[in-house]
């Protein structure tokens, strides 16, 4: 999930990588919305019924996909006008907190729906029915 804020932290940066009450409210925005993702894509995935952690994985993607890229997209939707809208008073904390979202919203998305899934499928053993009912005895 850190990995998730370094576009929050890069677009930061290059809008001139000063940190204030915005930015930081921008990144812990988009730390809930990543932690949200990754919750439900886990659950999801182990959720699935599948022989391979890779079955699981893949199925899980399939049908988290749309709603992690329809909620992204709302809200770039949403943060780009502020985003572009400049130094405008009464704009100083929704302008760094809607730049350093956009730049978190890209990575956060990307770590959802690419790393995590890999590292999943890495690393995840499933337990089959016959696993659980053995150790039941």
């Amino acid at each position: 999930l850190p990995i998730s804020l370094i576009g929050g932290v890069i677009a930061a940066l290059l809008t001139g990588g000063v940190f204030s009450f915005g930015s930081i409210a921008g990144l812990l925005a988009v730390f809930v919305i990543a932690t949200r993702h990754a919750i439900a894509l886990v659950r999801h995935i182990q959720d699935k019924s599948g022989e391979t952690a890779t079955d699981r994985v893949s199925s899980g993607i399939e049908d988290r996909f749309k709603p992690i890229i329809s909620t992204t997209l709302a809200l770039i939707i949403v943060l780009l006008p502020f985003a572009f809208i400049g130094q405008v008073s009464g704009h100083e904390i929704i302008q760094p907190m809607a730049v350093v979202g956009l730049g978190g919203l890209v990575t956060a998305t990307f770590v959802n729906l690419y790393v995590l899934p890999n590292l999943i499928s890495s690393f995840w053993q499933p337990e089959t029915d016959d696993n659980a009912l053995q150790g039941v005895s």
